[in-house]
This record gives C-alpha cells, structure tokens and sequence, in this order.
C-alpha cells in the first residue's frame, strides 16, 4: 500500500448510543484501520448520541479540517 495513503488524516466520529450502527462496529473498524497500518486515523465517540451529529462532533470536524487542509 502507498505511504501516503496510510500517513492520510482520517477521522471517524460516533456516538455511544448510536442504535443504526453500533459503536462496537466502529471500533472494528478502527481497530482493523489501524491493524492495516493507517497511522493517522483517528476514532472520536460522542457520549450519549445515536445515528446522528452534534455541535461538538462539527466543531471536531471543523479543527480537523482546519488543521489538515491547506487554506485555499
């Protein structure tokens, strides 16, 4: 697999009460992310939401894309 493509930020969020997608599916994922040598990915879970956003999740998103996109 391509460096840079394992070295790509990748943020996953989730919620802990997630009932559509269940939070032990998500740290499947991660884990196996990981396991598969993507160094920069990153799970952020979210207390109390279900199978949807929050303003905390958004502004996590915000940063993340702040801090890894270049300004255009």
């Amino acid at each position: 697999m391509c460096d840079n493509l394992l070295t790509t930020p990748i943020l996953q969020c989730h919620g802990d009460s997630d009932d559509i997608v269940s939070l032990e599916w998500a740290q499947a994922s991660h884990d196996l992310m990981k396991q598969l040598g993507f160094s920069a990915h990153e799970l952020k879970v979210y207390k109390d939401l279900e199978h949807s956003a929050s303003p905390e999740e958004m502004d996590h998103v915000d940063e993340f894309i702040d801090k890894h996109l270049k300004k255009i």
